[in-house]
């Protein structure tokens, strides 16, 4: 009986596999930011009825002010800010944004 051994990649086939994997990732990362910053806004407009100029500021100035957050508490990545910002609501507003767990939980129906 012989034994079936396993498919080793090479050098070139390792980095190529490598490229298109993170190819994938920074497409998937980008719709997703989309997505959120869609969902974001569109959620702004319904429930607070911001327009087009309030919306336009919320979004221009999201990055900075999170960017100034990362800065005054010397944060080096993305998980410490999440730390940050996750501690001070739960602290300083009394949001458990872990109890909220259901916010972003948007299902999709699929028929079979």
């Amino acid at each position: 009986m012989n034994a079936l051994l396993p498919y080793r990649m090479t050098n070139k086939e390792r980095r190529a596999f490598e490229r298109e994997v993170n190819r994938q990732t920074g497409e998937n990362v980008k719709r997703l930011s989309l997505n959120l910053q869609a969902l974001v806004l569109w959620s702004l407009r319904q429930q607070l009825g911001w327009g087009k100029k309030r919306l336009l500021r919320f979004q221009k100035n999201f990055l900075p002010l999170i960017e100034q957050l990362q800065q005054f508490y010397q944060a080096e990545d993305s998980e410490e800010t999440e730390f940050i910002c996750l501690y001070k609501l739960k602290n300083e507003v009394g949001i458990d944004v872990s109890a909220l767990d259901e916010m972003f939980q948007i299902q999709t129906k699929i028929n079979p």
